[in-house]
């Protein structure tokens, strides 16, 4: 199921940009973009950590869809104007934030921001137990249960 909503997914990421786009000048919203994709497609079949990747993919892909089509709406009622004027991110506290920035994604490919994003994403593919998430290609408990079995008395 994961697998099918993650291609889903990731094909209506272009067409919701698209179809944004096609009514707005630019539509920037969102992380998963082909490029990250198709990278870390390859990184989870080198790693054997697909089922990891493909719950990056479908969380990240939704959020983009979400994001590109609530832009898409907001732009064709007319409220860029105070869009633009409103900055509701401000007025929420700093974990908050973080949470709205990661699901309106915004930054630029050379910015901090993005690097931190990308390594959040790499830790959590290579760290998080297949085991935990019922991957039936991995096997083992990953570095965090060698870790765990090695503090253990």
């Amino acid at each position: 199921m994961v697998t099918a909503l993650a291609m889903m997914f990731s094909i209506l990421t272009s067409y919701t940009r698209a179809r944004a786009e096609s009514i707005i000048d630019k539509c920037k919203v969102g992380f998963m973009e082909r490029p990250e994709r198709i990278v870390l497609f390859m990184i989870g079949a080198f790693t054997n950590r697909m089922a990891a990747v493909l719950w990056v993919i479908l969380v990240l892909s939704v959020s983009t869809v979400f994001a590109a089509h609530l832009l898409h709406l907001a732009r064709t009622a007319g409220l860029a104007a105070r869009s633009r004027r409103m900055r509701p991110e401000r007025d929420l506290p700093m974990p908050f934030r973080a949470i709205w920035h990661a699901l309106y994604w915004t930054f630029e490919r050379a910015t901090w921001q993005y690097d931190v994003m990308v390594a959040l994403i790499l830790v959590f593919v290579w760290l998080t137990p297949p085991d935990w998430l019922g991957d039936p290609t991995a096997s083992g408990s990953g570095p965090i249960g060698w870790i765990i079995r090695q503090l253990r008395p």
